[in-house]
C-alpha cells in the first residue's frame, strides 16, 4: 500500500472485511485498489488459482468482464465527436444487412439503444464464432435469430448482444478489428500497457483464474477462455493499476495523463449522463450505471464471467475510484461488503438496509406466475407463510451447446418498495429484482439483479 492521505489502519479495516468475505465465500484471491486525490493504494489478497497458486500482486491480470463495455462506449463517443458515428442513426446505415426477428427493431435500432441496453431483444445469447477477424461479423449474423423480449427503446434490459452489435459497428466505421479499435483509441493513449484481449498476450504475465464452488470448495472454472466474438461484451484482462488509470481518465474532462485531449468535456459528460432508469436505484448512461449515495454521484460497472467477479466505482467530485477484483464465483458478496465499507468509512454514508413492506397476500397475487427467457425460468408463488421465487438457469454459456438443465433454486422474497423485492434467505440471499409493468400497468416481466448478472425474463401469464 502506498503511503499517503489514507489512514493505514482504516485501509486495514477494509482489507479485513475483504479477507472475511473471502473465507466465508471460498474466494481464493482478490485485490482492492483505490485512487484518492491522485494517489494509489493496493491490497492484494490470496492466490491466483487453487491448482497452481501464486500470490496475487499489483500486477496480476484479472478478467474484468462487462466493465469492458465502458471501453467500447468511450470509443464510440470519441468517434461520434469526430463525426464518424451517429448515436441516433439507425444501425442499418452502418450494417446494411443487420437483421433481427423483430423487423421494426432491426430497422430502427440505433447506437444509443445498444449502449443503453434498450434494444429489447434477448441479451444473453453467447456463441463461439472462431478466432478469425470475421468473428464479430458472424456473431451479429447469428444474433438475427434471438427473440424480442420487450419493445425497442421502452425498457432497460441488460444486453450483451447489443454490445456485440455495437462492437461490429465500430469495426465497420474504422476499418479495424474491434480489439485494435480499443487498443488504438483507449489502451495506448492512456498508457494501459497491461490490458489485453487475446489470451496469448498474457502468457508471460501473472494472471488469476476464476473458480466455482463444488461441495463447499473452490474449483477452477472451465473453460477459462472466452470466444473472440465476446470481446465487446467482456473481453478485457487487465491489472488493477491499469483500471485505476482508466478510472482517472473517466474522472477528468477528456484529457489523458500526458495532457493530450482524447475527447471534449462535453462528450465526457454525455458518456456519463443517465438516459433512463435501469435496475434497483441505478440509471443507465452510455454503458455506465449511475446512482447517488450521500448526495454524491457514483459511476459504476460490474463484471462477472466464469468465476471472476469485478467492480469499478468512481466518485468524480471526490476524485475517488475503487477497483475490486475477485476470482471466486461468489465474489459479489465481497464486492458489496467492501463497497459499503468504503462509503461508510471514507464518506460517512452508511448502508441502508431494506425494510420489507407489510402486505397481505392478496396484494401480491399480481406478481404470481411463470416467467421465462431462453436460458432462465422463474416461478413466483404467493403463499401464506412467505411468497417464494424459484429460479432455474438452463445454461447457454459460453455457447448455446452448453445448455445443462439447472437445479431449481427456491427462496422466499419480500417487497421493499412497489414492485421491488429482495431474497431474504438461502444461497441467493441478497439478490434483488423487480417486477416490470407494461404500458397497461400490468406486470409483464421480472428483472433479476445480482452483482454478476442482470436477466430480464418475459412473463407468460
Amino acid at each position: 500500500m502506498q503511503s499517503g492521505s489514507v489512514n493505514k489502519s482504516l485501509f486495514g479495516k477494509i482489507t479485513a472485511i475483504a479477507r472475511r468475505e473471502m473465507k466465508k465465500h471460498h474466494i481464493p484471491g482478490a485485490i482492492i485498489a483505490l485512487s484518492i486525490g491522485g494517489k494509489e493504494y493496493f491490497a492484494p489478497l490470496g492466490v491466483t488459482s487453487v491448482d497452481n497458486p501464486l500470490p496475487v500482486d499489483e500486477n496480476t491480470l484479472f478478467k474484468i468482464a462487462s466493465i469492458s463495455k465502458t471501453f467500447l462506449a468511450t470509443a464510440a463517443v470519441m468517434l461520434a465527436e469526430r463525426g464518424k458515428l451517429g448515436l441516433d442513426v439507425p444501425v442499418r446505415k452502418y450494417l446494411p444487412s443487420f437483421a433481427l426477428k423483430d423487423k421494426k427493431a432491426a430497422h430502427c435500432a440505433t447506437m444509443r439503444h445498444l449502449l443503453t441496453h434498450t434494444g429489447g431483444w434477448y441479451g444473453d445469447y453467447f456463441d463461439d464464432c472462431g478466432d478469425g477477424d470475421d468473428a464479430l461479423d458472424l456473431m451479429v449474423r447469428r444474433i438475427a435469430k434471438v427473440p424480442q423480449i420487450a419493445p425497442l427503446g421502452e425498457y432497460f434490459s441488460y444486453s450483451n448482444t447489443g454490445f456485440n452489435i455495437a462492437g461490429r459497428v465500430l469495426e465497420v466505421r474504422t476499418g479495424k478489428t474491434f480489439e485494435h479499435v480499443i487498443e488504438d483509441m483507449v489502451f495506448k493513449p492512456l498508457g494501459l500497457n497491461m490490458s489485453f484481449y487475446a489470451a496469448r498476450d498474457i502468457l508471460l504475465h501473472r494472471y488469476a483464474i476464476g473458480h466455482k464452488i463444488i461441495k463447499g470448495k473452490p474449483v477452477v472454472a472451465k473453460p477459462w477462455g472466452r470466444a473472440r466474438c465476446a470481446a465487446p461484451t467482456g473481453g478485457i484482462l487487465c491489472t488493477a493499476c491499469d483500471l485505476l488509470k482508466y478510472a482517472r481518465f473517466q474522472m477528468c474532462d477528456g484529457c489523458a495523463a500526458d495532457g493530450k485531449r482524447l475527447m471534449s468535456a462535453k462528450s465526457m459528460e454525455l458518456l456519463h449522463t443517465p438516459q433512463l432508469p435501469a435496475y434497483a436505484d441505478r440509471r443507465v448512461a452510455l454503458s455506465w450505471f449511475v446512482h447517488e449515495k450521500g448526495g454524491m454521484k457514483i459511476l459504476t460497472h460490474e463484471g462477472g464471467t466464469m468465476g471472476n467477479i469485478s467492480d469499478l466505482s468512481i466518485i468524480p467530485e471526490q476524485k475517488f475510484a475503487s477497483v475490486i477484483f475477485t476470482n471466486g464465483v461468489d465474489g459479489g458478496f465481497l464486492v458489496e461488503a467492501v463497497n459499503d465499507a468504503l462509503l461508510e468509512n471514507f464518506f460517512g454514508v452508511k448502508p441502508q438496509p431494506k425494510k420489507p413492506l407489510k402486505l397481505q397476500p392478496d396484494a401480491l397475487h399480481e406478481y404470481a406466475g411463470h416467467y421465462e427467457n431462453p436460458d432462465t425460468s422463474v416461478e413466483v408463488k404467493i403463499k401464506l407463510a412467505a411468497p417464494t421465487i424459484t429460479i432455474t438457469n438452463n445454461g447457454g454459456f459460453p455457447t448455446p451447446e452448453h445448455k445443462v438443465k439447472g437445479t431449481p433454486r427456491t427462496a422466499p422474497f419480500a417487497l421493499y418498495a412497489r414492485g421491488k423485492f429482495y431474497l431474504i434467505s438461502g444461497p441467493m440471499q441478497g439478490f434483488t429484482g423487480e417486477f416490470v409493468r407494461g404500458k397497461t400497468g400490468r406486470v409483464g416481466w421480472i428483472r433479476l439483479t445480482s452483482l454478476a448478472k442482470k436477466t430480464d425474463v418475459r412473463s407468460e401469464i
